[in-house]
């Protein structure tokens, strides 16, 4: 199973992977764990810089977080947006496996009822 992601859309074609040490190094630069940073008071422009560096950074030693965002800048002054390099952190997240999207549960059915019911469990 392949473990990045190709992000074609930067500086140049990269390639997108989130390791143990880098989610380590990522909740150092943040100063929190990563289920907070994806809390809705922390995910913000910070966050999304952070991810992106973290993601990148296995190939490339010398990015910085600084160097991230100047990425992201161009990206953005070329016409891109945000909604695609959170995506794409997203499928790299995903495909590390060390972080897994939440499946959405079908509702029980209730046979007395005859509609489905939401699952307590």
């Amino acid at each position: 199973m392949k473990q990045y992601i190709v992000v074609d859309f930067l500086d140049k074609p990269r390639r997108m992977r989130f390791t143990v040490n880098s989610i380590c190094d990522l909740e150092k630069n943040l100063g929190m764990p990563i289920g907070k940073a994806f809390s809705e008071d922390s995910i913000g422009l910070e966050t999304i810089r952070a991810l992106l560096w973290a993601g990148l950074k296995w190939e490339d030693r010398l990015l910085s977080v600084s160097l991230t965002g100047d990425l992201i800048q161009k990206y953005l002054e070329a016409g891109g947006a945000m909604g695609e390099i959170t995506r794409v952190i997203g499928e790299a997240l995903s495909a590390s496996g060390i972080i897994k999207q939440a499946k959405a549960e079908e509702p029980e059915a209730d046979p007395t009822q005859g509609t489905p019911v939401p699952s307590t469990t």
